[in-house]
């Protein structure tokens, strides 16, 4: 009920996020303006994720899911009503678009940190493939429908779908409880709470070894959504951009289904990422080597695909390693690398990759005849090139990880964690063996003593 709930809800924010946009360069023509929109919509997220972390880790996540939940939906009431009585200015929508960038990293730090919660440790798989079915549907609806409901109902027509698609999310999840498996009420400070969460990942060499991995990835993962639409305008029109958009979408929800129904691998999980990125590599390499849309269309199909597969396994693997207490900070601090890595991939690769890899897309003699044979001939063919090397190295990546004792044998170095809602009946096993003045959490207090 709550993923079902969280599909109407993504739903709707995908459709505003792809409109919005688009209102946006439709009344100002300004592509600086249309920039700023997606800085302020990362940027606040980026810096409160570690305080929101520990929120979630220190607080009762269903709770702070529906306060998510109900200041975005506050936040696009607000848009709509003033888009209703037609005094929506573009400074109205930049401070709200962060106010909900706000909102949104709570919302979603608390929804990913509440799943171990609410399903078994066996289906965990299962679940984080509806998290990203949810997650593709909505990237797979939104270019179909987003231009045509932009046309038919205008951009308050699909806020006031949004508003709904929050009311909807608020109302199941106030009817769901969530088990109580938290078993102790912390004692430190949001601040101390923060520092760690930082400290027990950094200190321990192989979550230290998944971050870094995860980083490099997303580091090269960014050129690859960033650039596609001109690399298909570079050969096509705006059609083919949407027909390239929603073959990426699909590529997203057949992961997100496919990662529901098999729940990903049950043991070697860390491997299964590390596949699955080899195999996006091959095929960021087919989407640069011809200006073909069938072609480019099959190559983002199976780089969605493959993100989607790889997500899931990710959040399983967090989620099976770390500690529930740990669940709210660990998450924070992946969608900080996932959304830091973004400027950098967007402001260097992709800015000035294309720029960069120009001279050889052009290049006459031996190497120029080898280039034009490998990604064709036509302009802006740096931008195929690119996508050429954004792939190799991520199969670089993806190979040499194999190389790195941590990240080789992370799944069997790294035991499963202790489910929470056990750690109380280990103390009173310690207790009953331990004489009177030397029992375990009984001074400082037993959340002092776990955390510890």
């Amino acid at each position: 009920m709550v993923a079902l709930s969280q599909l109407i809800s993504i739903t709707g924010s995908t459709l505003t996020q792809f409109a919005l946009p688009l209102w946006i360069y439709l009344q100002t023509g300004s592509l600086a303006r249309f920039g700023l929109l997606a800085v302020l919509g990362l940027v606040p997220g980026i810096v409160i994720a570690p305080v929101a972390g520990a929120i979630v880790d220190r607080g009762d996540r269903r709770q702070i899911m529906i306060a998510g939940d109900v200041a975005s939906g506050g936040t696009m009431t607000a848009l709509l009503a003033l888009a209703w009585v037609g005094e929506l200015q573009l400074w109205h929508i930049y401070v709200l678009i962060s106010c909900l960038s706000v909102a949104v990293t709570f919302q979603r730090t608390a929804y990913q940190s509440a799943i171990p919660q609410i399903v078994p440790k066996r289906y965990l798989g299962n679940a984080n493939g509806i998290v990203q079915a949810a997650t593709g549907f909505g990237r797979f609806i939104a270019p179909l429908l987003g231009v045509g409901l932009l046309a038919a109902v205008g951009l308050r027509g699909i806020l006031t779908f949004d508003v709904a698609s929050y009311a909807i999310a608020v109302g199941v999840t106030l009817l769901v409880r969530f088990p109580a498996t938290m078993p102790f009420q912390r004692a430190e400070s949001v601040r101390a709470e923060m520092i760690a969460g930082f400290r027990y990942i950094l200190a321990n060499p192989s979550f230290r070894a998944m971050v870094i991995f995860a980083a490099a990835v997303n580091l090269f993962l960014t050129p690859l959504s960033v650039l596609m639409a001109p690399l298909v305008l570079s050969f096509a029109s705006l059609s083919g951009v949407a027909v390239i958009a929603v073959s990426a979408g699909a590529g997203a929800l057949v992961a997100g289904l496919a990662m529901s129904i098999w729940g990903g691998p049950q043991w070697r999980r860390m491997l299964g990422s590390r596949v699955f990125t080899a195999v996006l590599a091959i095929f960021a390499v087919m989407t640069g080597l011809r200006p073909n849309l069938l072609l480019v269309g099959t190559g983002l199909f199976g780089i969605s695909f493959c993100l989607g597969m790889m997500n899931g396994i990710f959040l399983t693997i967090v989620q099976t390693k770390l500690p529930q207490r740990l669940q709210g900070r660990m998450n924070a601090m992946l969608t900080m690398i996932a959304t830091v890595t973004l400027p950098v991939g967007f402001g260097l690769v992709a800015a000035y990759g294309p720029r960069l890899l120009s001279p050889l897309a052009t290049a006459h003699g031996t190497a120029g005849a080898i280039i034009h044979t490998v990604i064709g001939t036509g302009p802006h063919r740096s931008i195929g090139l690119l996508y050429v090397c954004c792939g190799i190295v991520l199969a670089l990546i993806a190979l040499g990880a194999g190389r790195i004792r941590r990240l080789a044998r992370f799944d069997a170095e790294v035991p499963d964690a202790l489910p929470d809602d056990l750690l109380g009946i280990e103390t009173l096993r310690l207790q009953a063996r331990s004489p009177v003045g030397e029992r375990p959490g009984i001074a400082g207090g037993s959340g002092q003593k776990l955390d510890a």
